[in-house]
């Protein structure tokens, strides 16, 4: 599982990969002082859990009311996974939110692989049964959100943190007739 979870806090860093060291993603507060920022494993990963039902995420969802210094949409940014709590403790960002494991669902989509009893006639996942569908998010790019989240935090320890460079602007459709 730590590959996974390297990969998705470096996934979270564009431009930024040299910093993952600076994330901590643990519980143990003796290895608080490794890190500057610290996001708390909410179990999603524990084996007890882990590609089982008991382990996707229950409505309504919690919201962290600001993120990246805003107020998103004015209702606040969706997590899957842990409690919306982030606090500053002794220098430190302490992230309650499990935004590695609320991200990793969503990219690997993970519902899909665990809920295999959603299927239609033609072996398609059925996008009303969905998370983001039924929590209505569907619209949002919630882990894009929660990379700019993470790029705050960074910025708030003192740390100096790239923005990622824009890679498409627009996507144009050609429609032929």
């Amino acid at each position: 599982m730590q590959q996974i979870i390297d990969y998705v806090i470096k996934f979270l860093l564009p431009d930024n990969e040299h910093l993952a060291g600076e994330i901590g993603y643990t519980n143990d507060e003796k290895e608080f002082e490794k890190f500057r920022v610290i996001i708390r494993p909410s179990g999603f990963f524990d084996k007890e859990n882990y590609g089982k039902i008991s382990s996707l995420p229950t409505l309504p969802l919690q919201k962290i009311n600001e993120i990246a210094g805003q107020v998103c949409n004015n209702s606040g940014v969706e997590i899957l996974f842990g409690t919306p709590e982030v606090e500053q403790i002794n220098g430190k960002i302490v992230v309650n939110a499990d935004i590695i494991a609320s991200s990793f669902f969503l990219l690997a989509r993970y519902e899909e692989w665990v809920c295999n009893d959603v299927f239609d006639e033609h072996s398609r996942f059925e996008g009303k049964k969905s998370l983001q569908y039924r929590a209505n998010f569907l619209h949002r790019p919630l882990v894009d959100e929660y990379a700019i989240s993470l790029r705050k935090w960074l910025k708030d320890t003192g740390l100096e943190v790239n923005e990622p460079k824009q890679k498409i602007k627009k996507i144009y459709f050609i429609l032929y007739f």
